[in-house]
């Protein structure tokens, strides 16, 4: 299991950024209001790490294939452009790229 720094790991705490921030269906964010409000939050996670949840949780991203732990419970984010994300909208948005 990865090491947490607080009582949640990362990848838990990215889905309660988005509940916190009210997102509506193509509502863009930015990578850098993402680690503002980690560094509000939660500022002993450092951005790259905050960058690399960004990556995982983006089911468009092929990068995200580098992350092996990635899993239906991760796609939560469609990337529209560098550094730019909406929700993922199951249905409307291309399927999530998974390992095969």
């Amino acid at each position: 299991m990865a090491r947490t720094i607080y009582d949640k790991p990362t990848r838990a705490l990215l889905k309660d950024m988005l509940n916190d921030m009210g997102l509506k269906p193509g509502q863009v964010f930015t990578t850098s209001q993402t680690i503002e409000w980690f560094k509000q939050h939660y500022p002993k996670l450092q951005p790259n790490s905050i960058r690399a949840h960004l990556v995982q949780a983006s089911t468009n991203d092929r990068s995200r294939l580098h992350h092996p732990s990635t899993n239906a419970s991760d796609d939560l984010l469609f990337k529209v452009d560098s550094g730019q994300f909406r929700l993922y909208e199951p249905g409307k948005d291309p399927a999530p790229i998974h390992w095969a």
